[in-house]
């Protein structure tokens, strides 16, 4: 069913008028006019504006299971919507600082950015932050998966034998026992 039609204004006598929506949504506008008789015109061709009022987010997909090691990693950014401009990424690793990363646009909602993890990359949760700006000069920062586990300290080790040395002939279990999940 199409929504009713409501006159928003009487009595107006400027050649422009400014209306201010309550709510986000698709808003369909036409226009009459009176002349010095009093008679209406017919409706105007209606005109239609998009009212938005939220901001928009973003989501991170990894593409790679964490935690993560030296190596170059593409996460995506996925938008809740086109932007006016493409998006700003940072990411910041535990303790350091925002880095601005270089975003790829796959797709109008889709940007690939590149991360590289090197062994001087500090171990720990990472995070990425993101701002973008809407068609209707929102700008939002929400971004949801934004934390990145990162790891490149190896497993220390412990190793130990079965037989205390000097060891003879017959069999001799080695076994190992690491700090972490190997």
């Amino acid at each position: 069913t199409a929504p009713a039609a409501a006159r928003i204004a009487d009595n107006v006598t400027a050649l422009s008028f400014t209306d201010t929506p309550a709510v986000a949504g698709l808003y369909f506008y036409g226009i009459t006019a009176l002349d010095g008789a009093l008679n209406e015109s017919p409706l105007s061709q209606g005109v239609y504006a998009l009212n938005d009022r939220l901001p928009p987010s973003a989501a991170i997909r990894f593409t790679t299971a964490q935690p993560v090691g030296p190596g170059l990693y593409r996460p995506e950014l996925l938008l809740s919507e086109v932007l006016a401009v493409p998006p700003i990424m940072t990411f910041t690793p535990q303790g350091g600082q925002p880095t601005a990363l270089n975003l790829e646009g796959v797709t109008a909602t889709l940007w690939r950015a590149t991360v590289t993890i090197t062994a001087g990359t500090p171990s720990g949760t990472a995070n990425f932050a993101f701002q973008g700006t809407d068609l209707a000069g929102n700008v939002g920062t929400s971004l949801s998966s934004r934390t990145l586990t990162v790891d490149v300290v190896g497993p220390r080790g412990t190793g130990g034998l079965s037989k205390a040395s000097p060891v003879g002939p017959g069999p001799l279990e080695v076994s190992l026992e690491l700090d972490e999940p190997s």
